[in-house]
């Protein structure tokens, strides 16, 4: 066959001729290998089927396209174009199966495919899977379920009938019945009125109650109202005593306290110091004398002190040497050492300090001294501490003779001038203070400032209480709510309603009676109801006694309606068994093609590959790529996606060819573009040698 390529993609006025067996194409990439193949693909597509492939061409080539063979390719050899795609087309990009067992998703091409090797493209499978769905599964459409359906219709139509005929046997007796529950109902309806009737005369009763209840909360809500607006008035009014003068009240007070006291201590400094300038004078005259004498007692002490200082005490130590002496003469003389011991009284006085002849001693001299100083009160001592009190007391005198109060007394008395003129300021503006807070002194001003603090806080409360109880009763302020007080209270009055008439107790024991009535009328009403729905059910029946046998009737035919349906449906399900069994049988033989399929592509896998895999090592049990399964190495079947590239090429190629050869012996063109990229040089070798084999019944394109 020759191929004329006049104008195609790159080729223009170009031919080329394709041998029986291989033909083979070899250049480097985007010579226009792919390009031959796709020209020959649109010679070997169907005329009738060519639009929507001659358009991916066109896509790809342009609208300009002129191609032909010679000879002319005859329509029985053109083919779905998609079968070249996925089955004579190999190319190393579609290597992928790309079949489905699938009905819904299969297409023309797949249908083709599927007609010439199993004469038909039905999913038997899927036609026995719904045959056992119709007669034996659950779904509504289900011959089971609806046989079920008609079986509950049945029993329901069963018991109404046996229902009719009973209410046919006991109409007689319902007439009695009838005129008994007339008489109930008669009976019940007068217990109900008057038990209304009560029930309206305790309402009536509660009602009154309740008005002296309210007229009480709005009695007491007014005067309540009416308390604040008092103290509003009198807060108003007194509204100086909001503000706190206490801390200046109580400064101003402990000032004044203050400058009493002070004044009072100055009055005296001053009294004092005039009595003593009286007094000077005279007491100046007693000091001079007192100091001459004290002056001349010293003197005399001074004296007595020099000589006490000349009869100074023995040194301890010459007296302890005699001592130790006159022991040792008394050891020698007796020959005996105990006088010795004589030594040791005298050890102590060694350390005793100032052992001496009291010569300081009250004596005669110093009771002459303090006779002569009778005003200093002095009592008898000894030299030395009566010398030091009397140097006190001459020092005493000198000073009393030179004081000068003039000068203090002056001091005295601007002093108290000051404190005057700040002691009238502080009374003045006290006075001022409580001319402003309308008191006459601070206790008056304390009792009324806890009152309006107290009332304060009491209309403070009062407020917020009667604020809430204005807004719970839909009023803006408490002016609206007094007068709304105000208009219930008049149409009390009005009335005639009297506040003492409520009690709480009373009140009490109407709504608890009130209760039980409700109860009571409750159940007497439901009473009357079932009476009434008993009544009208027997009525009922015996209005439409007349009708029974017409329903009668009706059920009887819906009965045997329903027992044909059964009958119906109890056939369908024997063909339906019996087209299942045919189906199956069916199903078999494309197992067995599936089966024919695998032993196939398993010789084919080992002639591409060079492989010895076994009579199970490839699996076919449907189109779709799970149900593909092949053996690895270890001899363990694995799904066809699971294995390396290569390996699932080799397999899908396998499957291809052997699909291929059931449908055509010979004759047919099969394309291969780059089917074995993945291979590696051995396995190449072996598919090639394969091809070249497979090449004597078809024309091979390479």
């Amino acid at each position: 066959m020759i191929l004329k390529l006049n104008k195609f993609g790159k080729f223009k006025n170009q031919s080329f001729k394709i041998s029986d067996g291989i033909t083979l194409f070899y250049g480097e990439n985007e010579s226009g290998k792919t390009t031959i193949f796709d020209s020959l693909m649109l010679l070997f597509s169907e005329n009738k089927r060519v639009s929507a492939f001659s358009k991916q061409i066109k896509l790809r080539y342009g609208n300009d396209i002129d191609i032909s063979s010679e000879p002319k390719i005859p329509d029985n050899l053109k083919l779905h174009p998609q079968s070249y795609n996925n089955l004579y087309a190999i190319r190393q990009s579609e290597i992928i199966f790309e079949m489905s067992d699938s009905k819904k998703d299969s297409k023309d091409w797949e249908s083709e495919i599927k007609k010439k090797l199993f004469s038909s493209d039905i999913d038997i499978g899927k036609m026995v899977s719904e045959i056992k769905a119709e007669y034996s599964g659950k779904a509504q459409n289900s011959i089971h379920y609806k046989l079920n359906i008609l079986a509950n219709e049945k029993n329901e139509i069963d018991k109404t009938l046996n229902n009719l005929y009973n209410r046919i046997k006991n109409s007689v007796n319902k007439k009695d019945n009838l005129k008994e529950l007339k008489e109930n109902l008669f009976l019940h309806e007068n217990i109900l009125k008057e038990k209304i009737e009560e029930q309206k005369k305790l309402y009536s009763l509660m009602k009154s109650k309740k008005e002296s209840e309210t007229k009480i909360i709005k009695l007491n809500l007014l005067k309540q109202i009416n308390n604040f607006n008092k103290a509003d008035d009198f807060l108003g009014k007194n509204i100086i005593f909001k503000n706190d003068y206490s801390n200046e009240i109580n400064g101003r007070t402990k000032k004044i306290e203050e400058l009493k006291t002070n004044m009072s201590y100055l009055n005296g400094k001053i009294e004092a110091l005039k009595k003593s300038a009286d007094e000077k004078e005279k007491r100046k005259t007693d000091c001079e004398s007192v100091k001459i004498r004290i002056e001349n007692a010293l003197k005399n002490l001074n004296k007595i002190e020099e000589s006490i200082q000349k009869n100074k005490k023995i040194p301890k130590i010459i007296f302890f040497i005699i001592i130790a002496f006159i022991s040792s003469l008394l050891a020698l003389y007796f020959k005996n050492p105990l006088w010795l011991l004589i030594i040791l009284p005298a050890i102590p006085f060694m350390f005793i300090k100032g052992c001496l002849i009291n010569e300081n001693k009250n004596s005669k001299f110093v009771k002459d001294i303090l006779e002569s100083l009778p005003e200093l009160n002095i009592e008898e001592t000894d030299i030395l501490i009566l010398k030091d009190i009397l140097n006190k007391e001459l020092a005493k005198i000198e000073i009393m003779m030179q004081e000068n109060n003039d000068e203090e007394t002056k001091n005295y008395n601007l002093e108290l001038e000051n404190n005057l003129k700040e002691f009238e300021n502080e009374n003045n503006a006290l006075a001022r203070l409580f001319d402003k807070l309308k008191v006459k002194n601070k206790e008056e001003y304390y009792e009324i400032k806890y009152n309006y603090d107290l009332l304060l806080k009491e209309a403070e409360e009062n407020y917020k209480k009667l604020i809430a109880e204005a807004k719970r009763l839909g009023f803006q302020n408490i002016d609206l709510l007094e007068t709304d007080c105000v208009r219930i209270l008049k149409e009390l009055d009005d009335k005639g309603v009297n506040p003492n008439d409520y009690n709480e107790m009373e009140i009490k024991k109407i709504e608890n009676d009130l209760k039980d009535l409700e109860a009571e009328i409750n159940i007497l009403k439901e009473e009357i109801n079932k009476i009434k729905n008993n009544i009208s059910y027997i009525e009922g029946e015996l209005n439409n006694s007349d009708n029974i046998h017409a329903e009668i009737i009706n059920f009887e035919s819906k009965l045997a309606r329903i027992k044909e349906e059964i009958i119906n449906l109890n056939k369908r399900r024997k063909a339906l068994k019996l087209l299942e069994e045919m189906l199956f049988s069916i199903n078999k033989k494309n197992d067995n093609i599936f089966q024919s399929l695998s032993k196939d592509a398993k010789v084919l896998y080992n002639h591409i590959t060079g492989k010895k895999l076994s009579d199970e090592g490839i699996i076919m049990s449907g189109f779709d790529k799970d149900k593909i399964v092949v053996a690895d190495k270890q001899n363990e079947m694995r799904n066809v996606e699971l294995l390396s590239s290569a390996t699932k090429d080799a397999v899908y190629i396998a499957m291809r060819l052997s699909i291929l050869t059931k449908i055509h012996q010979a004759g047919r063109l099969i394309m291969l573009d780059d089917p074995f990229i993945t291979f590696d040089n051995n396995r190449t070798k072996e598919a090639l040698s394969f091809i070249k084999e497979y090449s004597k019944n078809y024309n091979i394109p390479v």
